[in-house]
């Protein structure tokens, strides 16, 4: 006790104080980081509530763009297309004049007054312009077939002069070329702007002779005329589509700056966003190494403080047991006294008995070296009567196996003697002159089937003659009514154009809403039916009546354009999302494959070293695994394990160690499969006994050549194949206690001793 109480170290309070010193200044520093990451999490929440507004101004931008684009791409397609469409395209095509650029490309006309020009100009402001207009005179015989015009940019001297008070209608273009602006001077000549056609209507006096006021709509007034516009076809608003593209271009340009600021404040949202996000991240583990610091701190003072705990109470502990033994050391001393003679006595007793007891100690170690001797014969004499009964229960399947192999053959051997004797039966019955009559018989009937044959032919090409001569018959019919064909053909199609005809003059009364009673006064107006091409006259005439109206819708072109720019929006996200679904399908198709490949090597291999692995630790018997399933992927897998002597159909039918070696079997198979540097098994061998665990141990050992095996075990045979032994023991209660063993060095020990 008092060794004990030698060995405790005194307890230093200034150790403690310095503890508690540094575990207050971590706990200010983790209170300091916690607050500096709630600063950098307020911040970043800000940037990431911000990052979502930017992206969607973003996104507005760019869709505000696309369709800009497409309305730019639209309109260019339309110019394109009407210059493309026209009739005379392939008139100019022909002649080299479709590169030749057009009057309306060298014109600027003020906002509004498009209309205004294409009512005066009309078909000339698709004019070509040539270098000299007398090449023109060529082209007379290869007539275009429609309107065409051509100007020469060249400067004429001279200029008409406006009326007093009026504007003229050229103020309102602006060209560079002087060429264009004198011939635009001589195809305005006489033409004025108009505020309105009511400001026209009223000023239409002070017109001299010849002219006209021009509205910005187009129409034109003049002293005794009023002439509405309207525009004919898609030929004309060129001007208006020039004006709209260079608005559109204009815009585009606009809307480009403002998306590149969008995108380049999103950036920064989002670069901020990143930056603090790093340093959120970077100030949560600088707020986790602190609770780290401050937890190991924490547990320093917390063992000092039972340290101290614990040093007083041994203390107090000894001290009061000290105190018992120096009194109980008091009254031993008094009955040593008393007890001195007759320990003489008894020291001689004791000495006759130790002598006996060394020899019986000798004995008994005699005795035991010669039970473990025999116990080891034993377990050898066990293992070996173990495996002489596997071996002869072997050689009795195989006695059993070919007995029944033996009895199959003697059967197979007198089935084979009596159809032996059958043939040599049936072929001592058999004659050879039979045969011979066979054979004659055959041949004569040979001869007459060539006779027939020969017959045959010769009736064949006759019918071949006649069938030619028919066919020739043939084809002269059909070219003989091939003209009648014709003509039929001809009286079918006029017949089905009349009854289209009357179909399409039905719906169009029917269109109109003319009843019956309608339709008898027409056959009453008229005395006798008119012609077809008179009614069809009457019906353009009135469709165009009907035009002269003006259209209907007047943004129809415009709703046009918006649908197939929506349209072509649309399309392109189809083909955006077909071509994502395409690509993602390939990937999963991909991902599939090279995965089932894998499983599959994976599987493959396992079942191997399964199938190598279990009988080794057996003794004998087979082991796979078998799939579930026909595709590997979704497939279960089934363990199917018989030991030597056992022919069970399930896994659940084997004893608890039997199950344990099967699972040994398995996890080293997987483990050879992708081996490690280290491997813990922690009472692997607790349900086996001494043979099955020597063969677990020998396949330890095989595997201990690459890897290092740390094994926990209460088995004495798995201990004697350790390398070194490592034991926990309790001195104290509550207390562990360490104990290494190094058996090469213990052998070394023995051996010098």
């Amino acid at each position: 006790m008092q060794a004990q109480a030698g060995e405790l170290h005194a307890f230093r309070p200034e150790e403690l104080a310095q503890a508690q010193e540094a575990l207050a200044a971590a706990e200010e520093a983790e209170r300091l980081a916690t607050e500096r990451l709630a600063t950098i999490e307020a911040d970043w929440t800000g940037l990431e509530a911000q990052r979502q507004p930017s992206q969607q101004a973003l996104r507005e931008a760019e869709a505000k763009l696309a369709q800009v684009d497409a309305r730019i791409g639209a309109l260019r397609q339309l110019q394109e297309r009407v210059e493309s469409q026209a009739k005379v395209q392939p008139w100019l095509e022909r002649h080299g004049l479709g590169r030749l650029s057009r009057l309306y490309q060298k014109l600027r006309i003020d906002e509004g007054w498009e209309n205004a020009i294409e009512s005066v100009l009309r078909e000339r402001v698709n004019a070509l312009e040539v270098g000299r207009l007398e090449n023109v005179a060529g082209l007379v015989a290869d007539a275009p077939p429609s309107k065409v015009g051509f100007f020469a940019a060249a400067p004429v001297g001279g200029a008409a002069s406006a009326a007093a008070g009026l504007r003229p209608l050229l103020g309102v273009v602006q060209v560079g070329d002087a060429g264009v602006q004198s011939l635009l001077a001589d195809w305005l000549a006489g033409y004025y702007a108009a505020d309105s056609l009511e400001a026209a209507m009223a000023r239409r006096a002070s017109l001299p002779p010849g002219g006209q006021f021009v509205v910005a709509a187009g129409h034109l007034v003049g002293r005794q005329s009023v002439l509405m516009y309207a525009a004919d076809s898609e030929q004309e608003g060129v001007l208006a589509r020039r004006h709209e593209l260079d608005n559109l271009v204009r815009e585009q340009r606009a809307q480009q700056l403002l998306v590149d600021d969008a995108r380049s404040r999103a950036a920064r949202i989002e670069a901020g966003a990143s930056e603090r996000l790093a340093a959120l991240m970077a100030q949560r583990d600088e707020h986790h190494r602190k609770l780290k610091e401050v937890a190991a701190l924490r547990l320093d003072a917390q063992r000092l403080e039972q340290e101290r705990a614990r040093v007083a109470e041994s203390r107090e502990r000894i001290e009061a047991e000290l105190d018992e033994l120096a009194a109980r050391i008091a009254e031993f001393e008094d009955t040593i006294a008393g007890e001195t003679g007759r320990f003489e006595q008894l020291d001689a007793e004791l000495g006759e008995r130790q002598q006996r007891a060394e020899d019986l100690q000798l004995a008994l170690e005699q005795v035991e070296r010669e039970l473990a001797g025999r116990r080891e014969a034993l377990r050898q004499q066990e293992r070996e009567a173990q495996e002489a009964a596997f071996t002869v229960r072997a050689i009795e399947a195989d006695i059993e196996r070919l007995d029944a192999l033996l009895a199959q053959g003697q059967a197979m051997a007198e089935q084979a003697s009596a159809e032996r004797a059958a043939v040599l039966g049936r072929l001592e019955q058999l004659s050879d002159a039979a045969a011979r009559q066979a054979l004659q018989d055959a041949l004569a009937a040979r001869t007459g089937a060539e006779q027939a044959l020969g017959a045959a032919r010769q009736r064949l090409d006759e019918l071949t003659q006649a069938l030619r001569s028919r066919e020739e018959q043939r084809l002269a019919a059909e070219r003989s009514q091939e003209p009648l064909r014709q003509q039929l053909t001809e009286l079918q199609l006029k017949e089905q154009a009349a009854r289209m005809n009357a179909e399409q003059y039905a719906q169009q009364l029917a269109e109109a809403q003319v009843g019956e009673e309608g339709i008898a006064a027409l056959r009453a107006a008229f005395a006798d039916p008119p012609r077809p091409s008179w009614l069809q006259g009457e019906v353009t005439r009135l469709s165009n009546a009907i035009a002269a109206l003006g259209p209907v819708n007047l943004v129809a072109l415009e709703e046009l354009a918006q649908s197939g720019e929506r349209k072509g929006f649309l399309d392109a996200q189809s083909a955006d999302l077909n071509e994502a679904i395409s690509t993602l399908e390939d990937a999963i198709r991909r991902i599939d494959r090279e995965t089932r490949e894998l499983l599959q090597q994976t599987y493959d291999a396992v079942n191997s070293h399964f199938g190598q692995l279990f009988p080794q630790l057996f003794g004998g018997g087979e082991a796979k695994l078998i799939l579930t399933g026909d595709e590997i992927l979704d497939a279960g897998i089934q363990v199917m394990a018989q030991p030597p002597g056992k022919r069970n159909t399930s896994i659940h039918l084997l004893s608890g160690g039997e199950k344990a070696l099967t699972a040994i079997a398995l996890v080293f198979a997987l483990f050879q499969l992708n081996p490690a540097p280290f491997c813990l098994l922690d009472e692997v061998d607790a349900p086996l006994d001494d043979a099955n665990t020597e063969r677990y141990c020998d396949m330890v050992r095989r595997m201990s050549d690459q890897t290092q095996f740390l094994f926990i075990t209460h088995n004495k045979i798995a201990m004697e194949l350790a390398q070194q032994l490592v034991g926990v023991t309790m001195q104290e209660r509550g207390v562990s206690r360490i104990v290494a063993v190094d058996l090469e060095a213990a052998a070394r020990m023995a051996e010098a001793a």
